[in-house]
């Protein structure tokens, strides 16, 4: 032990306190750890593994000279683990003098920021400073260290005087990234330099208030592609505190242990992965995700034993679907004892009741149909607990809204990285007015942390052969809309066909607008009958409605964060009422096709004492369901 340990005291029964301080490297991994890796990069999969560390570094513009950081410069950060663990386990010098080079331009910077950047530099700067202690020239290691202590005192300090605007949003990735990065320079300089303790106490207790904000179901308010760069800095922390802390904030979270079948029923069918696009998003994103998935998903496949999450990883490395940023941890946390497990036995549907989301697939033999309905609080029931902003801006306002992937291609498309606004989203508008939050860049739940009451999912199930989930969207929209009710019934009846009955009331006479989007325009096939016609499948969509409804297509310019053009035009069709009216049923029939061939199902209802007789005609069959109807009369 140093001669600092013994007067810094964290809680004196942390491994760091009785023993680790003064042992490098100990970030994430050992001598032993790096000695047994050297023994399997020759093998699969930790030879196409480490093919991926070397693809990061050798896609870095700059991988030869750091004199000037230019572009997204959080990435530099990433690049030093990266180069460190190839140094490590390859003992190529080039990889050692291209680390101490970029260590040293690192840490000369003179602000860190104290956001993002900051969690990047710190944490990528502190492993490579720990793998790398014994190797660097002791000027260089001395130097380094005094930088990183002033970089974190910037930061601490920013932080302990309550005074940053991220340091008490517990869901949201600008806690997670910044804080992993203090941890892991607490972690590292440990022992070397004096009053590192509070920066770790600081980091024990923002990781406990962070993981006491998880709701059960391992999902993300801010949805897949911010809510993965969230989940990864969390699990970096997490493994830094347990090793280093002896806290372990992984292995008994219930979200953790639902956050690979959470990130499974996101994805859209496996044999229609386009190189990232996977995941249905349900947030702010390109459609793609950023950073892994992979070396959480093998966290998790370790952690828990869990043969899907380890599945999951490998299909999307071999897919090809992954980023390569953290590509040095799939080496750290994969576990070759956990056997990949298909998840063809797991059920159809599933809710995800912290945020009500439902998930209706038709299988999972990799060519299903998926549809996504969020009808629940933005930011999850367990987040209600707050009257502040735990969860960032990142959701969008689309309670009652849908997506559909079916016939190999994305049918139903989501929003992507928008102005918040409810005419992006697929769900309804009441007299061309939108859902509470909408108006900004970022989503503003003030209304619901002041008491507003919040939009719910009413039942997920099954009924005879029929798969269904109704939500009732209906506080979703502020009193200015006088909404009394909107209510959407979905039901699955078939593998690419569905029926959606929207009930919607007012207390004035209104216009009530359904909204469908697509990455393709809509053509009117007739007056109540329009197509989305994709480059593998196409949806026809019927308005089956009693009363009169009109039919609008359009291209939508999609306006996206700070006058961002990231969004691509969309397809839009509108269904509205063709007057105004205080109350209506709009039923609509959905039915996906391979492109190229012709609509093969065609859909009657009607309304009987409160139940709904549908009839589907396809293929030259006819098969009758009767499901619960509408509250109001027809």
């Amino acid at each position: 032990m140093t001669a600092t340990a013994p007067t810094d005291i964290i809680n004196s029964v942390t491994p760091l306190e009785m023993g680790l301080a003064g042992i490098h490297p100990r970030l994430y991994a050992s001598d032993a750890d790096f000695k047994r890796l050297r023994t399997l990069i020759h093998k699969e999969p930790y030879a196409s593994l480490l093919a991926r560390v070397i693809q990061v570094v050798k896609a870095h513009p700059c991988v030869n000279s750091y004199r000037s950081l230019s572009g997204d410069i959080r990435g530099y950060g990433c690049l030093l683990p990266n180069l460190a663990l190839l140094w490590k386990l390859t003992g190529n010098r080039l990889y050692f003098r291209q680390t101490c080079t970029l260590l040293n331009a690192l840490t000369a910077r003179n602000d860190w920021s104290t956001d993002l950047i900051f969690g990047h530099f710190a944490h990528g700067a502190a492993v490579a400073w720990d793998w790398l202690y014994h190797d660097l020239p002791r000027p260089l290691r001395e130097r380094v260290a005094d930088r990183l202590i002033g970089h974190g005192r910037v930061f601490f300090k920013e932080w302990a005087d309550y005074n940053h605007f991220a340091a008490f949003a517990y869901t949201w990735n600008h806690m997670a990234v910044p804080l992993t990065g203090l941890t892991a320079l607490a972690c590292a300089l440990y022992g070397e330099r004096p009053n590192i303790a509070p920066w770790l106490k600081m980091a024990l207790e923002k990781t406990r208030l962070m993981t006491d904000s998880f709701g059960s179901d391992g999902v993300s308010p801010e949805g897949m592609a911010y809510g993965q760069y969230h989940a990864e800095y969390m699990a970096r922390t997490a493994c830094l505190l347990k090793k280093m802390a002896g806290v372990d904030f992984l292995s008994d979270i219930a979200w953790w242990q639902n956050y690979a079948v959470a990130s499974l029923y996101h994805t859209y069918p496996r044999k229609h992965w386009r190189n990232r696009e996977v995941f249905f998003m349900l947030g702010d994103s390109d459609r793609a995700h950023w950073l892994g998935p992979d070396p959480v998903l093998r966290l998790c496949a370790r952690t828990f034993r869990d043969g899907q999450a380890q599945w999951l990883a490998d299909e999307l490395h071999r897919a090809g679907a992954v980023t390569h940023y953290s590509a040095f941890l799939n080496l750290l946390w994969h576990d070759p004892t956990v056997r990949p497990q298909r998840p063809n036995r797991l059920p159809r549907i599933r809710h995800f009741a912290d945020q009500d989301i439902a998930f209706l697939r038709s299988g999972w033999d990799g060519r299903e149909s998926v549809l996504a309905f969020k009808c629940g609080p933005h930011s999850g029931y367990h987040n209600l607990r707050y009257t502040h902003n735990v969860s960032g801006g990142h959701m969008l306002p689309m309670a009652g809204g849908l997506a559909l992937f079916a016939q190999g291609d994305f049918l139903l498309v989501e929003s992507g990285y928008p102005k918040k606004k409810t005419e992006y989203e697929n769900t309804l508008l009441v007299n061309g007015q939108g859902q509470i939050g909408e108006g900004g860049d970022w989503f503003e739940d003030i209304e619901f942390r002041r008491g507003y009451p919040t939009p719910r999912m009413l039942a997920v199930g099954q009924k005879s052969t029929v798969d269904y989930a109704i939500g009732d969207a209906t506080e979703a929209y502020p009193s200015t809309a006088r909404l009394k009710k909107f209510i959407r019934h979905i039901y699955a009846i078939a593998p690419d066909c569905w029926a959606l009955v929207d009930e919607v009331e007012a207390a004035v006479p209104s216009i009530f607008t359904l909204l469908f989007h697509g990455d393709k325009p809509f053509t009117a096939e007739s007056p109540r009958s329009y197509l989305q016609c994709g480059e593998r499948g196409s949806l026809r969509i019927q308005t089956l409605t009693p009363a009169a409804v009109t039919g609008q297509t359009e291209i939508q310019n999609i306006e996206g964060t700070g006058g961002s053009t990231r969004n691509k035009p969309k397809g839009l069709l509108r269904l509205a009422t063709a007057k105004k009216t205080r109350q209506t049923v709009f039923v609509t029939f959905l039915h996906a096709y391979p492109t190229g061939t012709k609509p093969t199902a065609d859909l009657t209802v009607q309304f009987r004492g409160g139940k709904i007789e549908m009839k589907l005609k396809q293929a030259g069959r006819t098969r009758s369901f009767v499901v619960d109807g509408p509250s109001t009369p027809i």
